[in-house]
């Protein structure tokens, strides 16, 4: 059963640093470092196990000037106390938290679709948060998860470019005890699971390239994030690697939604009417792409391409039908959910980071450039 506590009302079910990744994408998890253990914390704040356990279980029965030593101690040596354990001491059933940026964009959905599935075939129940974007929401539903008792976070969505705000708040909760796995965004030590948006945007533009254009315009989200910039940077990657200028008239914001994007797509298109294809960071802003060429008298795909990213329902069935870089979502989640099951059972994640593949899906959105015939004849192969 899924519980959205923001709002107190159900929901329907539906890189590591310094880590050689391996060809798969996932970079490999430490091994042979020994578990530390309730005793090896008492040791180091000097005081005993018991107080150990009172400080992670019950800190109100202990002073804050020990509870804090006995954190620093347990920070120190990595130690992460049995969610199982826990549970026996406080008696409370399976919880897990999900927090999310966005309920209205359809990639959320289906990552929280596959955590939800994973989590009810592991017996677990699942409350859902959300940020709205908000690095400072997205805190107090961190906090609230744990006053909530949530034995394990799953925390989806990309942070702005620098250091995490969340990463120190991060931290303490797994220190008390609280299994932490991340979704489209990585913090040092912590597991996280992401898709290759780089990768995937590489191959968007080769696509393109492979049609014969050759001014391609890139409609980003927020290009502070994470996210967006790793698809700015393969779209930069691909036009490089082909010879291609990357103007700055070419770039634009859209918010990752639909009238974001058609209002980058008009800026894009009054700064060089010459554009030809155009590649959006997600699919709702692709459809906004789309508004805006037809309402400036271009033909998609006669006149100008469009690309979209994630693959979202909808995708298929707008005209003409969107080509579109398949983000593994429903995956994302259930993978998610996997990790946070080896966690709960005492597993040390340290370490995990896997990248998940993307694939690029053609359909009737990209064709040739205009005038062209040459890919044409060729299918833009």
């Amino acid at each position: 059963m899924s519980k959205r506590f923001d709002e107190v009302i159900p929901v329907p079910r539906e890189s590591t640093k310094g880590q050689r990744a391996d060809s798969g994408g996932r970079r490999a998890r430490i091994r042979g470092v020994p578990r530390a253990t309730i005793e090896d914390v008492a040791r180091e704040a000097e005081v005993a196990p018991s107080t150990v356990s009172l400080a992670f279980n019950e800190p109100e029965r202990v002073r804050p000037d020990t509870r804090e030593r006995v954190l620093a101690a347990a920070r120190k040596l990595r130690y992460r106390p049995s969610a199982i354990a826990r549970r026996l001491v406080t008696r409370r059933a399976d919880m897990l938290a999900v927090v999310v940026p966005d309920t209205r964009n359809p990639f959320f959905g289906k990552v929280f679709q596959g955590i939800d599935t994973e989590a009810r075939r592991a017996g677990l129940d699942v409350m859902l948060f959300t940020t709205e974007n908000d690095p400072g929401l997205e805190r107090q539903r961190l906090e609230a998860a744990v006053r909530n008792r949530a034995d394990g976070i799953i925390l989806v969505g990309e942070h702005r470019q620098g250091p995490d705000p969340a990463a120190e708040l991060l931290a303490e909760m797994v220190a008390t005890g609280v299994q932490v796995v991340l979704v489209e965004r990585q913090v040092e030590r912590l597991p996280s699971v992401w898709g290759r948006k780089r990768e995937g945007c590489r191959k968007a533009v080769e696509h393109l390239i492979g049609l014969g254009h050759r001014k391609i315009a890139f409609v980003g989200g927020l290009l502070a994030q994470g996210g967006s910039y790793q698809r700015l940077a393969g779209y930069r990657e691909a036009m490089e690697a082909h010879g291609l200028q990357v103007r700055p008239e070419w770039v634009a914001e859209g918010g990752f939604h639909p009238a974001g994007g058609r209002e980058a797509t008009a800026r894009l298109l009054a700064l060089d009417p010459g554009l030809t294809a155009f590649v959006a960071a997600n699919d709702l802003m692709a459809l906004g792409v789309l508004r805006a060429l037809r309402e400036a008298g271009r033909r998609v795909p006669e006149d100008a391409s469009v690309v979209g990213f994630d693959d979202i329902p909808e995708a298929a069935f707008v005209v003409p039908s969107l080509t579109t870089v398949d983000m593994p979502m429903e995956r994302l989640g259930r993978r998610a959910m996997e990790l946070m099951v080896r966690g709960l059972e005492g597993e040390v994640l340290d370490g995990v980071d896997e990248g998940l593949p993307t694939e690029l899906r053609v359909r009737e959105s990209t064709g040739p450039a205009p005038g062209d015939t040459v890919a044409g004849a060729m299918g833009g192969q």
